[in-house]
């Protein structure tokens, strides 16, 4: 700030987003690009006809898929202390301890005869980092989907809503 001159740059490979900025670390939300090494498919009697579905599949898995992180970047140089992999919810700090929330699918196998809101079901979890290591403190599971975290006097409020998915 005193001179106004760019200090360091670090590519995080994700749009700008929230950034959380202390005297030992920034956390920002970064991605990795992941490529799927794809399977040799031979058109088989199945696909007979139907090569132009076959062919729009294979060019669908070729595109980049990217996952989403979070970083923690040095604050003098730039470098990158840890990566928490997998993570696009809402995230916040407090007295060293980082809180992330993440959520994914659980699908449910099931025998025909259950109803089909069981299938599948939104999982999500509470997390708790150490913020200066990046390493895992606790995991707290939550039933449905996450949408936001706040921190409040020592208490983390979560807004979750129950999320089944019916076929």
């Amino acid at each position: 700030l005193a001179n106004g001159k760019e200090k360091w740059i670090t590519p995080t490979g994700a749009p700008a987003a929230k950034i959380i900025a202390t005297d030992d670390f920034i956390c920002v939300p970064g991605g990795v690009e992941v490529r799927k090494e794809l399977r040799k498919v031979i058109p088989t009697k199945r696909w007979r006809g139907s090569e132009d579905l076959l062919e729009a599949a294979l060019k669908k898995m070729k595109e980049a898929v990217f996952e989403p992180n979070l970083m923690g970047l040095d604050p003098d140089t730039g470098e990158v202390l840890w990566t928490i992999n997998k993570v696009e919810g809402s995230f916040e700090y407090a007295d060293g301890v980082l809180y992330v929330l993440r959520h994914h699918t659980q699908y449910l196998f099931m025998d025909a005869t259950v109803d089909s809101s069981d299938i599948a079901k939104q999982v999500s979890y509470l997390n708790a980092y150490d913020a200066t290591t990046g390493e895992q403190i606790w995991q707290l599971g939550i039933d449905g989907t996450v949408s936001d975290l706040r921190l409040s006097f020592g208490t983390a409020l979560v807004v979750a809503r129950s999320a089944v998915f019916s076929l």
